[in-house]
């Protein structure tokens, strides 16, 4: 059922005719609603914001979903959709926290695009630095391992300090 509303909102959104941002955190493991989550979602929604105000654009519409998978945002915004995955590769690369966040366009149609049709580099393991895809099909690092050092990243960037979660 999730599954279908998610379609039906990236559809009603496509009706727009204007790209769409869609926004969720890149996580691994079976729990993907956590407060840290939710506060890194608006991290990545005020940083979109600040990249549209810079380039004098603004979200036409916005709507946020919460589900036991993670919070999902899906932005509307009238711009060009590869200058938008340029800027959406910009702030995953370069925002403190930038290397959680999961920021896909779509330009009208249910494809996003990807970072090597732009010839963009690859994301980075939080890790070890290798090709995340190459560590995660591999299960290079555990998802212990992988969300104990989220959770640790985030509660610093936060002001939290650490904690450590036994899966």
């Amino acid at each position: 059922m999730q599954e279908i509303e998610k379609h039906t909102h990236k559809t009603t959104f496509l009706r727009h005719k204007v790209p769409i941002v869609a926004v969720k955190m890149n996580i691994p493991g079976p729990v993907k609603d956590h407060f840290l989550y939710r506060q890194s979602i608006e991290a990545c929604l005020s940083a979109i914001t600040n990249g549209l105000k810079m380039r004098q654009s603004s979200l036409m519409h916005k709507e946020v979903l919460h589900y036991p998978t993670g919070t999902e945002v899906y932005l509307c915004i009238d711009r060009d959709a590869k200058e938008l995955k340029r800027m959406a590769v910009e702030i995953e690369e370069n925002h403190a926290i930038g290397r959680f966040f999961d920021i896909d366009v779509y330009e009208h149609e249910e494809r996003s695009i990807s970072r090597s049709e732009m010839n963009l580099t690859a994301r980075k393991c939080i890790i070890c630095n290798d090709d995340a895809h190459q560590c995660g099909r591999t299960r290079k690092h555990s998802i212990e391992t992988l969300v104990n050092t989220i959770r640790s990243q985030l509660m610093d960037y936060f002001g939290g300090g650490s904690i450590v979660l036994k899966l």
